[in-house]
């Protein structure tokens, strides 16, 4: 493990500007600024790791300097990415980019629509309780099946309520419109 992080990583979980502030403050500590141009880095040992290892290939040299501009993002580009989400007092953190939800109406048999939920579990929300509440609130029939071959499930909600259920998921559980996919197919 290298002298820039203090507490085991896996117990970490920092936003970038928290990331960069750790990576100056080590530069700072351990007087790594080239005395001739303030705005290079040089690099040591575990500030060198810590950038760049596993992303050379085999018999190249490694970098013995950076650009102060570049640092940032190139350490920033190195970490893994996490979300956390809060819904009333749970709050969890999982690895990765959030997941959006989906929301797609199709047609079944004569003229009738259904329209189809799921990723609901991004957001904290419990697939068997929302089909309930859905099912009040539009007055209509659902259902809840699991994904096949995946984690998750799917609310079946009768009739084309794609719309409606987009503005419920924004009012009641402040989903950002950004993380709902809407998929129309019942449109020529």
């Amino acid at each position: 493990m290298s002298k820039l992080f203090t507490v085991p990583v896996k117990e970490v979980c920092i936003n970038a500007s928290e990331a960069t502030d750790i990576v100056f403050k080590y530069i700072e500590q351990e007087n790594l600024v080239k005395p001739t141009n303030k705005s290079i880095v040089i690099l040591d040992a575990a500030l060198c790791d810590a950038l760049y290892k596993g992303t050379i290939k085999k018999g190249s040299t490694y970098p013995t300097e950076i650009h102060k501009k570049d640092l940032g993002h190139t350490f920033v580009n190195r970490m893994q990415p996490h979300h956390r989400v809060t819904r009333g007092s749970e709050s969890v953190v999982c690895k990765g980019a959030l997941k959006t939800i989906q929301i797609m109406t199709e047609r079944r048999q004569g003229n009738k629509k259904v329209t189809k939920l799921s990723g609901m579990e991004s957001f904290l929300m419990d697939a068997e309780a929302l089909a309930s509440e859905l099912q009040k609130k539009f007055a209509c029939s659902t259902s809840v099946a699991k994904l096949p071959g995946k984690k998750g499930h799917e609310v079946l909600i009768q009739g084309g309520v794609i719309d409606d259920l987009g503005r419920h998921l924004v009012e009641q559980y402040g989903v950002p419109k950004r993380y709902i996919e809407v998929l129309d197919k019942t449109r020529k």
